[in-house]
């Protein structure tokens, strides 16, 4: 009877003792997860003191420019659509007509259109 009093008694102590255990690992790895923080966050305190750091990150963050020098931002927010899958070939091709004698011949056929006869609604002005 003293046997299963004492280990009634001791049951919860001994889970309590083991719960403890399992809270500080997880507060360990939490401080020491800090600390990893902590460390990064000094080294990028120290990159401030670099002129040249600084002066990057200016030009990269606040578009800033050194006396003399220009910005030209260029923007690439538009995303053509690919039209068309065929692989080009890499040695060129001669082209099977002129451009210049398709343009000459263009011109000189829209030069040549008659003009469309008057409409019917359309009455000559009478004096």
């Amino acid at each position: 009877m003293f046997v299963i009093a004492a280990f009634v008694s001791i049951i919860p102590n001994t889970l309590k003792y083991f719960e403890q255990k399992q809270e500080i690992k997880a507060v360990e790895q939490k401080l020491e997860q800090t600390r990893n923080e902590v460390a990064e966050k000094q080294r990028a305190v120290v990159n401030w003191d670099d002129p040249n750091y600084v002066r990057a990150q200016s030009r990269d963050r606040l578009f800033y420019v050194m006396p003399g020098e220009f910005q030209l931002g260029i923007i690439n927010d538009i995303q053509l659509p690919q039209t068309s899958r065929e692989v080009t070939e890499k040695d060129l091709t001669a082209a099977k007509s002129d451009w210049s004698q398709n343009l000459l011949g263009s011109i000189l056929r829209a030069s040549q259109v008659e003009k469309p006869p008057a409409q019917a609604d359309e009455q000559p002005e009478q004096e």
